[in-house]
């Protein structure tokens, strides 16, 4: 499902990505300090062959190691060549992180049935590292709002924990975008309805890294993760659908939960066992 999702963005990049003609604008990031060595259709051309053919492959044959790495180079030369115009894509860092992670999965893991228990193990360990790079993410994001905020109050300037500051922060995002959201005129107008929410905001993603150690609270937290970026979009209008689809497919169905639930059955059953054999 990863891996189909990972081609699913790698099509629509195709459609909406940069294209040869704003090429006079590119400052190559490290990834893609190649491209100015071919010529423009060649160069961008090639990138996207790698993230179609690496994503592609990936899908149809997830179990092969040759497969996972392409599409991580697929996609980490496309996430490169996205933010080399003077702007970083935030959007594209996790889809790259994790596709480095899956690289490392180990050998025969498609087949559960065959897999030694230290296979398991390491199969566990890879998908957890995956959660744990995801919510690291989130708790970093968190972090830098909290030290800019104290930078910024310190020096008497508007913060993150003023009473406007998502109405600020929404003026100036529409302002830049000349768009228009369903909720933005709102907390606009009336500042004080987004004070409890941006705060809110800030200590669920500085949490984030706190809930890897917390597999009951994976799914809850994940929901409250996509319901922030639900929230940006209806204020803001800026769309996180690669964050949401990834929180959804690493923490909605979490190993670590299922695996406590299961053990949860065992011991009830046992205990009822043993029950029924001492009456």
């Amino acid at each position: 499902m990863y891996y189909i999702a990972a081609l699913y963005f790698a099509l629509t990049m195709l459609l909406h990505g940069p294209h040869p003609e704003s090429i006079a604008q590119l400052l190559p990031l490290w990834p893609i300090s190649w491209l100015p060595l071919f010529p423009v259709n060649l160069g961008i051309g090639l990138i996207y062959a790698i993230l179609s053919i690496g994503t592609l492959a990936a899908a149809i044959f997830p179990h092969g190691r040759i497969a996972r790495t392409l599409a991580f180079i697929g996609l980490l030369e496309y996430a490169a060549l996205a933010s080399s115009f003077g702007k970083i894509n935030h959007g594209y860092h996790l889809w790259v992180l994790t596709s480095l992670l899956l690289i490392f999965l180990p050998g025969g893991w498609v087949r559960q049935a065959s897999l030694t228990g230290q296979q398991k193990g390491n199969y566990l360990c890879l998908f957890w590292g995956c959660q744990g790079m995801i919510l690291l993410v989130y708790t970093m994001s968190g972090l830098w709002k909290v030290q800019e905020g104290f930078i910024q109050l310190f020096h008497g300037q508007a913060n993150a924990f003023s009473p406007d500051a998502l109405a600020l922060q929404t003026a100036d995002g529409l302002l830049q975008t000349r768009s228009q959201t369903l909720l933005g005129p709102l907390f606009i107008a009336h500042p004080l309805l987004g004070w409890p929410v941006y705060l809110g905001t800030i200590c669920l993603e500085l949490l984030s890294i706190v809930m890897w150690f917390r597999p009951s609270l994976h799914k809850l937290w994940a929901i409250g993760l996509i319901g922030m970026h639900l929230g940006i979009y209806l204020t803001m209008g800026i769309p996180f659908i690669d964050n949401i689809l990834l929180l959804a497919l690493f923490f909605f169905a979490s190993p670590f939960v299922a695996k406590r639930r299961a053990d949860a059955g065992v011991n009830r059953r046992l205990q009822q066992a043993e029950t029924s054999g001492a009456s």
